[in-house]
């Protein structure tokens, strides 16, 4: 048995040389330290183990022809790090670091300084190396340099998470409710709050957003369609030319029969006789004819807003952040249809004449994005805006509330602006 175990141990330092020994060419331009150690260890037919703390992002380049695999992970590594060949398995770790003397500081005084050397009594030891429990058993099933960099990767890449400054360009559309409030006490105001309801819109918009550190500074381009329904009644009366009714009119018809003088102290005073009787007329009038129509209008308007904004981002795990975000928003109107009833319900306010061309609103929102890879993204957001003074010329006092969501989609890219 001892003499088998001796010759499989030789056999297997035998083949560690050969594969030692055996020669790599290779040529490589700007990539990390990581991802080369993993295409020499391939090409040599190695599986390496390392813990991917230890290495920088930094990118490297190297040129091997036809040289023997241990020059290049010796030029690889240098002397920050060690590496090890157990059987088919290179495990690389940190090299110790070393110690540095120290001196007491001197005290002035007549007598000779006696310098004094002290080390540090705590030895250094690598988490990998110092555990002798380690069996072959585990090297061959061992997935640390595969589980850490695949659950790391999209948060090392995306530039959303780990970019101290970037540019995010974005594209959206969403749906939203709006509701229609009218606050002041009239009567008419009340009628109003009556009959109305909700509407649903739309909305599409282009945002760019400067991430500088947690800083967000957002304008963009939006299109947004306003609708609210109204139902409600309206009466009118019209003449029927075809259909009239007769009035009569009773009134008294007064006659004089005759006059006579009477004297009086010498005067004399005219006196009429009367004759009176009660008669009538008839007139003929057209019958009035009441209707009262219930109708439906939609009030819609279309605008144009261009957001400024202001916002917080906060990475939760390592591909979704959340960025809440205030807004203040300018409208232009660009096109609005429907009707509103007037005090009396006779007649109606056409919109587009009760509509300011230029209006704005306050927006409070909050993104939840997705990282998908190194520059793309996904969201949605919910969000709450309220529009004040939007039917100034009705003489009631109004403001729109909308609320809803949006799903986006976004690019960013790595750009300094200050």
């Amino acid at each position: 048995m001892r003499f088998l175990h001796f010759i499989a141990i030789f056999v297997c330092l035998f083949t560690s040389n050969i594969a030692l020994s055996q020669s790599i060419t290779y040529k490589t331009q700007g990539e990390t330290t990581a991802n080369i150690l993993q295409e020499i260890c391939k090409q040599a037919g190695y599986q390496i183990s390392f813990n991917s703390d230890i290495f920088d992002n930094k990118k490297y380049s190297f040129t091997f022809n036809n040289t023997d695999f241990t020059t290049c992970i010796s030029s690889i590594l240098g002397r920050k790090y060690n590496y090890k060949v157990v059987g088919k398995q290179v495990i690389v770790t940190e090299a110790p670091k070393e110690i540095k003397e120290q001196t007491p500081p001197t005290k002035p005084n007549n007598k000779q300084n006696k310098i004094v050397t002290i080390y540090d009594t705590i030895p250094v030891y690598d988490t990998i190396t110092h555990h002798k429990t380690i069996t072959e058993t585990v090297f061959v099933t061992d997935t640390i340099p595969f589980v850490d960099t695949i659950t790391m990767k999209r948060y090392e890449t995306n530039y959303l998470h780990i970019a101290p400054n970037c540019i995010s360009i974005s594209a959206s559309i969403g749906i939203g409710m709006n509701n229609i409030q009218f606050y002041d006490k009239t009567s008419y105001a009340s009628s109003l709050q009556e009959i109305h309801q909700k509407g649903l819109g739309f909305k599409s918009q282009i945002d760019a957003t400067y991430k500088r550190k947690n800083l967000l500074f957002s304008t963009g381009l939006s299109l947004y369609n306003c609708r609210i329904i109204n139902s409600y009644k309206t009466t009118y009366y019209t003449d029927d030319p075809s259909f009239t009714y007769k009035d009569t009119i009773w009134y008294w018809d007064y006659k004089n029969i005759m006059t006579y003088y009477k004297f009086n102290n010498g005067d004399s005073v005219a006196i009429q006789v009367l004759d009176s009787t009660y008669t009538y007329t008839i007139r003929e009038n057209p019958k009035k004819i009441e209707h009262t129509k219930e109708k439906l209008s939609t009030l819609s308007w279309h605008y144009i807003s261009i957001p400024i904004g202001l916002g917080f981002h906060c990475n939760l795990t390592n591909t979704i952040s959340i960025e809440p975000s205030v807004a203040l928003q300018a409208h232009i109107l660009l096109k609005s249809q429907g009707e509103i009833p007037t005090e009396d319900r006779e007649s109606t306010y056409k919109v587009k004449d009760l509509l300011t061309p230029i209006n704005y609103s306050a927006t409070i929102y909050c993104n939840f994005l997705y990282s998908l890879e190194k520059q793309y993204s996904v969201s949605i957001k919910p969000w709450y805006s309220i529009t004040p003074s939007i039917l100034q010329e009705l003489g009631c006092k109004a403001y729109v509330s909308h609320w809803g969501l949006v799903w986006g989609f976004h690019y960013t890219i790595p750009y300094d602006l200050f």
